[in-house]
């Protein structure tokens, strides 16, 4: 199944938020792939006439639409998504189920062509905070992720170290080293994101449920979340894990987005216990889905051009491999980059060191002067909230 066929499935209009280029480039790939577009929400919607428009143009108002229960919407803004995304929850619309990215559905070569205009907007954003003298004042991290074992039990077909193609030696963290690392933050008092997991799967560490245990008993402030792909997880183990954790975020990877086994029982379990709920997304992934480009090593990406700066990762996110080496980023599971040894140098001396101050004025010139990140299309906002939302506010998502 594809995302085509599940859209002509679905019993709703179809209407396209956005009736600039990106939106006529979706409808004109709906028409291709035989799904009617009703009509297109924008709102400068007064000034369309002077354009050549496919469908008719209304204002974003409850008003011009006459019913948005059995609406679905495609958001073809790049910029304002987080904003237009508010507006239909507002309307009671929920993301996945009755609004998605329509970006999504465009062909590859398209989405890279609206990627590097939306990565200008995002440089001009992030040249007014990276500047050398930020270096000299730089805070502390905000997301911190420590890898206890070096392996996954997906075959996720945009993942470099999926379970076909890994070729890193397994390693696991020993659990002096994961204490030691927690006992370092805890005397920074850290208030930070923090995570048990990186480029893995984290329940393939026997020991993570006592993991999580006591980062929570050691860092009460910080925010603790993990992803994983829920093929491990028993209703006990999520019972046991989300005492500790702020967050959980389940891929439940199937390309007919059908339940598997394991997740279908922890989404039945939520709907019957709130609290869980509260801290539970579920989000329905295709397996063979094209996402970034995972700093060029994703295997059904090609490289693509980035222009200009710049990537926020090394200036506000610390990733610590299974033998207590720091990588560069999340995008580096191979390791390609070693920015310190936390089993010889502290979270501070590495932070704060000169690799990590050498890496952040190269890429601050540029991410082209970087060979893992010249061909890396990750995005950070500037700054994100803290202790927000990782993905939305809904138990179950559906990501196209």
């Amino acid at each position: 199944m594809n995302n085509w066929i599940s859209l002509k499935k679905m019993n709703k209009r179809i209407v396209i938020w956005g009736a600039g280029d990106s939106g006529v480039k979706i409808y004109n790939t709906c028409t291709r792939n035989d799904i009617e577009v009703e009509f297109f929400i924008d709102k400068n919607y007064a000034t369309m006439e002077c354009f050549t428009i496919p469908k008719e143009v209304r204002p974003p108002i409850w008003e011009s639409i006459n019913d948005v229960k059995d609406l679905f919407v495609l958001v073809a803004s790049v910029n304002y998504f987080d904003e237009i995304a508010s507006l239909l929850q507002s309307w009671g619309l929920k993301e996945g189920c009755d609004y998605v990215n329509g970006l999504e559905f465009l062909p590859l070569s398209q989405k890279h062509d609206i990627k590097d205009r939306e990565l200008l907007v995002y440089n001009d954003a992030a040249k007014q905070k990276l500047t050398p003298d930020f270096i000299d004042k730089l805070p502390l991290f905000s997301y911190v992720e420590i890898e206890t074992i070096n392996r996954c039990n997906g075959a996720c077909a945009f993942c470099p170290v999926n379970s076909n193609l890994d070729t890193r030696e397994l390693k696991l963290m020993p659990d002096e080293l994961f204490s030691k690392i927690i006992d370092e933050l805890a005397e920074l008092d850290y208030s930070g994101h923090i995570a048990p997991f990186s480029n893995n799967e984290p329940f393939l560490d026997k020991r993570i449920l006592s993991f999580l245990r006591e980062t929570k008993e050691k860092l009460p402030k910080s925010h603790l979340y993990m992803f994983t792909n829920g093929t491990l997880l028993t209703i006990d183990k999520f019972i046991e894990a989300v005492k500790y954790l702020n967050e959980l975020i389940i891929s439940n990877y199937s390309d007919d987005y059908e339940f598997i086994p394991t997740v279908k029982d922890i989404y039945q379990y939520c709907l019957e216990n709130k609290d869980a709920a509260q801290k539970v997304e579920i989000v329905k992934c295709l397996q063979n889905q094209q996402l970034t480009t995972r700093g060029g090593q994703a295997p059904n990406r090609e490289k693509i051009r980035v222009k200009g700066i710049t990537c926020m990762n090394p200036f506000i996110q610390l990733v610590i491999r299974p033998d207590g080496k720091v990588s560069l980023c999340c995008n580096d599971p191979f390791g390609k980059f070693t920015l310190g040894d936390l089993n010889k140098e502290s979270l501070l001396d590495i932070w704060y060191g000169g690799v990590y101050r050498s890496i952040r004025e190269q890429i601050l010139r540029g991410r082209e002067n970087l060979s893992l990140c010249s061909g890396c299309d990750t995005i950070w906002g500037i700054f994100p909230k803290k202790h927000s939302r990782m993905v939305s506010n809904n138990l179950l998502n559906v990501r196209t």
